[in-house]
């Protein structure tokens, strides 16, 4: 569990690393490998009923986009709601 936030789990074994972020029943996983990726979500499968949604589009009104070497994250919709 990190220090900072308790609902961001971090594994890290050798120079393969994993961060979980856990939110009631929503579940965002990255990982340095694809096969670390799909290794955690085999063992969560095994223990808990989950449905893997793919790649990343939303998490708690951040809106998640990628390109070749990065991820963004914004909260443009979250943001026009206050202002509304």
């Amino acid at each position: 569990m990190s220090k900072a936030d308790n609902s961001l789990f971090i594994f890290k074994q050798g120079i393969q690393m994993a961060y979980v972020l856990l939110y009631v029943d929503d579940i965002m996983l990255k990982a340095s490998s694809p096969s670390l990726i799909q290794k955690i979500i085999t063992q969560l499968k095994g223990e808990f009923p989950m449905t893997d949604m793919g790649w990343l589009h939303h998490f708690l009104d951040i809106k998640a986009n990628f390109n070749k070497q990065r991820m963004f994250l914004n909260q443009h919709v979250y943001a026009q709601d206050i202002i509304n």
